[in-house]
């Protein structure tokens, strides 16, 4: 915040409050005169906790607050006093108590005592929501919200973080990995995000387009090491996550091994690229998806892989992802054990982490739907459990967003996401030793989507009772207002739970494309499949039957509870642009369960025989179309990324996705091709059906 800004303000402030304390005194003698009003908030720190903690409060960007020295001359009136201090606790500790309009903060060096601080703010109503946008309090409040009691040390002790999956054209692509100043400030308001939900790591992944270009190579190391630098100065780990092969790099993913006459030396040449002297503290290593290669051929070349990353990066700390993927490609038998092919890991050098990944809103504990083959992931779960039992190195890698056909650019709003991360943390910690490492697979933070990284990424510093508990504590801020609007979220995450799980409806509320056509005829599945339009209109009455008993039921009732919520939603949030996104949030989602239900619907009228009712059913699709092009307009409107539209438009860019992540969430394309696809099989028509892709 600029020095003249802050002056500004202060004397902006400063005649309001001395009128108010003026006309206070004039109507009370002075033995029952009450406080004044707090008007600013001052963090006062010790020698040792100023340079970590001062940039943590302007990054805030409110004049109200500052900080400074304690020793210096600060006026504390009217005002709400932080004190910092260090002390000889883990980095991640804190403790915080209040003394009068003292809150004390404690804690270790360098980001415990940022936590602390962040915890004191939030206790006096303010939320770190959107990385580059928080909430701030209209004034500050006369007492605080409940602290946080005794000395809090971290849930998940050692890594707790966020992967920005860069691979996809999500607003961290473009400030992670196109250089430009703007750029750059935006991943430094990641990196504080991070630490305001008590994170240390932030990773990316890298792309293949520097491999080759001198010129590309020379703007991405400046822009990479100047934000690394910057991370590192906060107290943040840091790590680039790369793949190995390149025959199973299926989205322009940076790769070590391509058909290549002298592949060692390749190897080489690319890990000194993205290694050297550019600060990363980790490499997520990773293999591809849906194929897989010889066991021997596996292990040898991740062991491979990871000494030369030792000679590049001399003590660079190396995890490796255990993806999804059960089909017969993707199994192998090593030491007479058969398993999916990522699992060879276990037999690597030791010292690589393995991460144990799963996928979209699905958990380690339930049903999977049929994601990527899988009923569940129970080897996944296993695998994991059996480590951490032993005391064996292994982190746990979920997703917060699977933006491609599946949520967000449909759009959809899924709190479902947050109930699933919590179930996993929970019941990781029920069944043996809490886990140590728990990082984050985001992609996106539009259509309320921030709060699935930053509620998950508190839940995995403190844990809470119940899934909701977070939840209901972060919308607290905006009163009754966001009392109510807690309540709703967390109805509608059960009313998913008990739909997209348990009675496996997601597919129908997810997006389909024309890839995804083909490659379940391939038999390449990553999100559930469903039954087509014309693969149920031929079926037998005794078919169609069972289909509306399991399907469409079901998924009408998960629409008639989504639309309650939404109706409430509509006329509770005052204009509030927070409470104003969730509310979009639940009606577009009410609107895609209704708008498939019609479309099902007319298909069945019409296998019936009954014409009028298949038109009316298209006639409702119709009209759910048009309210979610104009709840989607007003939502694009005001998205958190700013007026440059970078993920709602078509262009080239270095990932395989020629468009912003969000672009056929803003065209409803996906809701337009179904359109198309019942229109042409019931009434004869031959218009082209959108593929939504490219």
């Amino acid at each position: 915040m600029p020095v003249v800004r802050r002056l500004t303000n202060r004397l902006v402030l400063g005649p309001a409050v001395a009128i108010a304390a003026v006309s206070l005194v004039a109507c009370a003698s002075p033995a029952t005169t009450p406080e004044p009003p707090a008007a600013r908030v001052i963090v006062l720190c010790d020698a040792v906790s100023l340079p970590w903690v001062q940039p943590a409060v302007a990054a805030i960007g409110d004049p109200r607050a500052t900080a400074g020295l304690a020793n210096a001359a600060t006026s504390t009136a009217e005002a709400w006093v932080v004190r910092v201090a260090t002390t000889a606790v883990c980095d991640d500790c804190f403790s915080i108590a209040r003394a009068g309009r003292t809150l004390n903060v404690a804690g270790g060096k360098p980001r415990g005592i940022q936590y602390g601080v962040f915890a004191a703010f939030e206790s006096l109503g303010y939320r770190f929501a959107h990385p580059r946008h928080s909430y701030l309090p209209k004034s500050l409040p006369s007492e605080p919200a409940a602290l946080p009691k005794g000395e809090q040390t971290p849930f998940v002790a050692e890594r707790r973080g966020l992967h920005l999956h860069t691979i996809h054209p999500t607003e961290a692509y473009f400030d992670f990995w196109m250089p430009g100043l703007d750029h750059l400030e935006n991943a430094k308001a990641v990196g504080e995000f991070v630490l305001r939900h008590r994170g240390n790591y932030l990773q990316w992944v890298g792309l293949d387009d520097i491999i080759d270009d001198s010129k590309a190579q020379i703007a991405w190391r400046e822009h990479t090491r100047a934000i690394n630098q910057h991370l590192h100065s906060r107290g943040l780990k840091t790590g680039i996550a790369i793949q190995l092969f390149g025959a199973s790099n299926l989205q322009k993913g940076f790769d070590l091994i391509d058909v290549d006459p002298e592949p060692a030396k390749e190897m080489a040449r690319r890990l000194q690229l993205v290694l050297a002297g550019n600060g990363f503290d980790t490499v997520n290593l990773s293999f591809g998806e849906f194929s897989g290669a010889k066991p021997e051929t596996f292990i040898a070349s991740v062991n491979e892989a990871y000494e030369a990353m030792q000679t590049v990066h001399k003590g660079v700390d190396v995890a490796a992802t255990i993806h999804v993927g059960d089909t017969a490609e993707t199994r192998v038998i090593y030491q007479g054990q058969q398993m999916i092919y990522y699992f060879l890991v276990q037999f690597c050098n030791p010292a690589i982490r393995p991460w144990v990944h799963t996928v979209m809103y699905y958990n380690l504990f339930e049903d999977a739907g049929g994601a990527y083959h899988h009923k569940e992931f129970d080897a996944h779960r296993n695998y994991l459990l059996d480590r951490l039992k032993v005391n064996k190195q292994v982190g746990y890698f979920p997703e917060t967003a699977y933006w491609v056909a599946f949520d967000v650019n449909v759009p959809t709003y899924v709190p479902l996401y947050l109930r699933s991360r919590w179930l996993d943390l929970d019941e990781i910690a029920k069944r043996g030793p809490p886990l140590r490492d728990h990082v984050l697979f985001s992609s996106g933070w539009e259509w309320g989507y921030w709060q699935h990284d930053a509620l998950t990424l508190d839940a995995s510093y403190t844990r809470t009772p119940t899934w909701d508990s977070g939840l209901r504590s972060f919308w607290s801020a905006w009163g009754e207002q966001g009392t109510r609007m807690a309540d709703r979220i967390a109805k509608l995450g059960d009313l998913q739970h008990k739909g997209l799980i348990q009675q496996r409806l997601a597919a129908y509320l997810a997006g389909r494309e024309a890839t995804m056509d083909v490659g379940y005829t391939l038999g390449i599945v990553s999100q559930p499949d469903r039954l087509t339009f014309d693969k149920l209109r031929p079926q037998t009455p005794e078919q169609r039957a069972d289909f509306r008993t399991k399907v469409v039921a079901p998924l009408a009732e998960l629409s008639k509870g989504t639309r309650v919520l939404a109706e409430k939603a509509a006329t509770d949030h005052g204009g509030d642009a927070w409470l104003t996104e969730a509310a979009d949030g639940i009606e577009v989602t009410a609107l895609r369960g209704e708008y498939v239900v019609a479309l099902y619907e007319s298909v069945l009228a019409d296998a019936d025989g009954k014409g009028a009712d298949r038109d009316a059913a298209i006639g409702r699709a119709e009209a759910a179309l048009k309210i979610a092009k104009a709840t989607v307009a007003r939502r694009h409107a005001r998205l958190w990324d700013g007026p440059s539209q970078r993920t709602l438009l078509r262009a080239a860019n270095a990932t395989v996705y020629p468009y912003g992540y969000l672009h056929e969430a803003d065209t409803l394309c996906f809701w337009e091709r179904e359109l198309v696809q019942v229109r042409n099989l019931l009434l004869g028509q031959k218009a082209t059906v959108p593929g939504c892709i490219f």
